[in-house]
């Protein structure tokens, strides 16, 4: 799939497969034509379309929980605890630390602290039960501290990227019952549709705007411990639970970490059209042709097709 291997030249793990000008390219072969912003009619949208701005919002302020998180593998923490167990034990018994931190590769930090005192006892040293309560309070603690710590500090890491991120967001799909009952004020409000594939555009806007990628997983950052942060924070914007994926979202992704706005006006081309909701009132829609006949945007009305239970657009 196309989409998989633009994300591989993007944020591949190894950095000699990254390569942004193909990425660029496989984007610009595979955009669709158009793609959709759902908008309830208020000011904030008029005063936008009016500009020819979408409004970008700070991740955290999203209706997904999750939007923007990530996550870390814990077995990297428990692997420093362990190295750390080794390095003392080593130290109090003057053995040599390389050669025992290879044996103990395949354990977890408990077995290694078993093996590190049969080790003793089968070479014939007396190994005294106070030092054996003493490393297994240190192993117990250490687990127990190591989650704590590591529950800690990926929570402050989420809350971290979720506020250095603003995305807008676009879609494939300009009929869909369920975002126009959740993004255009139940079928009140409007859809924009734009042409985010025209060469002529400014190079920032072809640039920041994405697909966006389904899993089942947050991103992994332990995975990618030499990205930079703003690679790791638009890596995460743009990937989101399958329980999405009937959006078929497109995103302009911005990092923007010295903002501490929930969110700003992002300057983007003029609509190719405005499509009106079913349900829109007469003064909104009023006020909409008002600014599609000043601006030259085409108008285009949904209709309901109450007997198969679907909407379809009206060409006005």
């Amino acid at each position: 799939m196309w989409k998989e291997q633009y994300y591989n030249l993007l944020f591949s793990i190894n950095k000699e497969d990254c390569n942004f000008e193909k990425a660029m390219i496989l984007k610009y072969e595979n955009i669709p034509l158009s793609l959709y912003k759902y908008r309830a009619v208020d000011d904030y949208t008029l005063s936008n379309l009016k500009d020819d701005l979408v409004w970008c919002s700070r991740a955290d302020t999203f209706n997904d929980p999750f939007d923007s998180g990530v996550t870390k593998n814990i077995s990297v923490h428990y692997e420093q605890a362990k190295k750390h167990l080794i390095k003392g034990f080593c130290a109090s018994y003057r053995l040599d630390y390389q050669p025992i931190l290879e044996i103990s590769k395949p354990l977890d930090l408990e077995s290694t602290q078993k093996f590190l005192i049969n080790m003793l006892q089968e070479a014939g040293a007396e190994v005294p039960q106070n030092l054996i309560d003493k490393m297994h309070e240190t192993v117990q603690s250490t687990l127990d501290g190591t989650i704590d710590l590591f529950e800690n500090h990926l929570e402050k890491m989420n809350e971290l990227f979720q506020k250095r991120v603003y995305a807008s967001c676009f879609s494939e799909e300009p009929l869909s019952i369920l975002m126009w009952s959740h993004y255009a004020d139940n079928n009140k409000g409007i859809c924009l549709e734009y042409n985010f594939s025209d060469i002529e555009l400014p190079s920032y806007l072809t640039y920041d705007i994405h697909p966006v990628r389904y899993t089942d997983s947050l991103i992994d950052l332990t995975l990618y411990e030499n990205a930079t942060h703003i690679r790791k924070a638009l890596l995460a914007s743009l990937n989101k639970s399958k329980d999405w994926e009937y959006e078929k979202e497109w995103r302009i992704a911005v990092d923007y970490s010295d903002n501490k706005d929930l969110g700003f006006s992002y300057e983007v081309t003029k609509p190719v059209s405005i499509i009106m909701g079913s349900r829109i009132s007469d003064s909104d829609k009023q006020l909409v042709l008002d600014i599609a006949k000043d601006k030259d945007i085409a108008v285009k009305q949904v209709k309901e097709d109450k007997l198969n239970r679907k909407l379809y657009i009206f060409e006005s």
